[in-house]
Parts: C-alpha cells; sequence; structure tokens
C-alpha cells in the first residue's frame, strides 16, 4: 500500500489490468489508491444476452462510483462501441480503433 501511495505522489497513476477474470477482489478494491480500472476482453466483448450488459455496466458504475476511469478492453465491433459509449469515462481499446502496432509506426498514425 505505502508503494503504490508513494508512486501516486509522483504523479503514476495506478490501473488494475484485466479486472472481471482471475483474482479480482471487490471488498479490497476501494482499499487500494487505483486510478483505472481495466475491465478484461473476457467480459467485454461477449454483449450477446442482458446479463452480460448488467454485469459489464455494474463494473463501469462501481469503478466510476469509486472515482476511477475504465479502459474496456476487446472492442472489436460497431455494436459494442455505442454501447459503452453511454458511459462518459469510458476509454476503449480493441480492433474496432485499430490493430496492434509496433512503437516505430506511431508517429504515422
Amino acid at each position: 500500500m505505502n508503494n503504490l501511495q508513494k508512486l501516486r505522489s509522483r504523479g503514476i497513476r495506478i490501473a488494475i489490468d484485466d479486472f472481471g477474470v482471475g483474482y479480482a477482489s471487490f471488498h479490497l478494491l476501494h482499499k487500494f489508491p487505483i486510478d483505472i480500472l481495466k475491465i478484461d476482453r473476457q467480459l467485454s466483448r461477449p454483449l450477446t444476452s442482458p446479463a452480460n450488459k448488467k454485469i459489464v455496466s455494474a463494473l463501469l458504475e462501481l469503478a466510476y462510483s469509486l472515482g476511477m476511469h475504465c479502459i474496456v478492453e476487446g472492442i472489436e465491433t460497431a455494436e459494442q462501441h455505442a454501447f459503452y459509449q453511454q458511459y462518459d469515462n469510458y476509454w476503449g481499446q480493441g480492433y474496432y480503433y485499430h490493430r496492434p502496432v509496433v512503437p516505430d509506426e506511431l508517429p504515422a498514425l
């Protein structure tokens, strides 16, 4: 905890990657100095049921209520993009926006 707080005091933003799969601990989420919650693509990509949409929406709302931003991983379709646009603090990554590139290709973008 002390190390995370020292990093934040130096202006470094802290993110939790792949949230929603594996060992995500909801009861500890509010105790750590976290700036960004990255929602794993296993949750964000299959917007095929109302239940799945509710789970992802709840994660986004939870993060926002704790003052965090969210990065939604795995956005590959216009439908996914449109669904996530309703959230103000949302950032997204995935093939819908661009394919992965090597650092040398970034200046050309």
